[in-house]
């Protein structure tokens, strides 16, 4: 145990600025979802035994109870302490009937897990007793956003709020509100939820799976397991997902002593070592990166479109299969490809997106500050990695046995 903090401590100091905010929005929902279950009465204990009990520093704490009292969750009076809103200044979710609206980019072929969410938002929505319209009409724009025509004059007095569901917000982002639609909705004082993704400018509420605990969860398996470095690979540059992934890769990387980069595929039209830029070689085999690498590369696709380019490489594959290497992937929540096709993923309950969605569009208040659900999730490991021959290939694999296993029982236990 005291091993395990003392890494922790170490990550902390040496993970880069964007850190600090993570931890301070995991410590926030960690908050939230305790008072939503009941553990505190009407009055929250001090700052110091929040601290204690979710281990983290007093600033921390703080700027998570500023937060939650900007949302009107609580409130705090200075020399007395942070208290649980009364319930009679909320409006209970089931008070009246609402009606919500989301605005989604057509899809011709639209993969069955992006509406089998919707159902899911709907579902969760109607346990409240509200109502979810749907609008899959409007053709985007050149820039891929929807206007404002989405959100149809005959709606808008009447919705209570709006729902933003990209299309592979990892890979395409098609579907975003474009800046008049969103100018529009805050005229109105209607509460803008993103489902599955981040706005990529304006801050508005999100509902998004922890991407940079993707990150790091994955490059961590893949260091444990002997690789000396991990390469990103994009389906589309630019994009706060990516970015959060990167972030958590290069946290593990920090914490191991090993490396990390990213790099963009187009549809599997460039090669694997110049979609990265640099050049070595391992053994018989052509990779990227820069200095002293391992034995093994661990690549990890970002949406459909890097894991689509990946797999119609030829030599991706040949890499993969020699076990030069490692392959993992995160999708969108419900995307089955990774299962499908037995290939080492993060993956993020659908529904528990669904609920926090929902959540966030009932528990909306004029004024408040937008709320950014991180929705945590499991590694899921599969298939094995083979060692390339050599004259110590044996001992190779004898080490990376040992170490897959010592990993597989351990990752569990490793705290971001």
């Amino acid at each position: 145990m005291q091993e395990c903090q003392e890494q922790r401590k170490n990550a902390a100091r040496t993970s880069p600025a964007k850190r600090l905010s993570y931890k301070f929005q995991r410590l926030r929902e960690q908050i939230r979802e305790a008072i939503l279950r009941g553990e505190f009465d009407q009055q929250l204990p001090g700052e110091r035994e929040l601290g204690r009990r979710f281990e983290a520093n007093a600033k921390t704490v703080n700027k998570a109870l500023c937060d939650l009292s900007s949302e009107g969750l609580l409130v705090r009076v200075i020399g007395r302490g942070t208290f649980l809103a009364k319930e009679e200044s909320r409006e209970s979710p089931i008070d009246r009937s609402k009606v919500f609206y989301a605005a989604l980019p057509p899809v011709d072929s639209a993969p069955p897990h992006r509406m089998a969410m919707i159902d899911r938002l709907r579902t969760a929505l109607a346990s409240y007793g509200h109502t979810l319209e749907v609008n899959a009409e409007t053709p985007c724009e050149k820039s891929g956003c929807l206007p404002a025509s989405a959100w149809t004059q005959g709606t808008r007095r009447l919705s209570s709020g709006l729902v933003c569901y990209p299309c592979e917000p990892l890979s395409d982002g098609r579907g975003q509100f474009n800046d008049e639609l969103l100018c529009e909705a805050w005229r109105r004082h209607t509460p803008v939820v993103v489902m599955g993704g981040l706005a990529p400018e304006a801050r508005v509420n999100a509902a998004v799976p922890d991407y940079v605990d993707a990150g790091f969860r994955i490059a961590q398996h893949f260091y444990r397991i002997g690789c000396e470095t991990v390469l990103v690979l994009l389906g589309t540059v630019g994009g706060r997902e990516g970015e959060m992934i990167h972030d958590g890769c290069q946290t593990a990387a920090l914490r191991f002593g090993r490396t990390a980069s990213k790099a963009v595929a187009e549809d599997g039209e460039t090669p694997f070592w110049r979609a990265c830029g640099h050049l070595f070689s391992v053994g018989g085999w052509t990779h990227t990166d820069v200095g002293e690498v391992g034995p093994m590369v661990g690549l990890i696709c970002v949406g459909t479109r890097a894991l689509r380019a990946a797999r119609e490489n030829q030599s991706i594959r040949h890499l993969v299969s020699e076990g030069a290497v490692g392959m993992a992937c995160v999708l969108e929540p419900g995307d089955n490809s990774a299962e499908d096709s037995h290939i080492t993923s993060y993956e993020v309950d659908p529904m528990k997106v669904a609920h926090w969605a929902a959540r966030l569009l009932i528990d909306a208040r004029q004024g408040q500050r937008p709320v950014e659900v991180l929705v945590p999730g499991e590694l899921c490991i599969r298939g094995e990695i083979r060692t390339p021959a050599g004259s110590n290939g044996a001992r190779r694999s004898n080490e990376r046995t040992v170490e897959r296993e010592a990993a597989v029982s351990a990752i569990a236990d490793v705290l971001i």
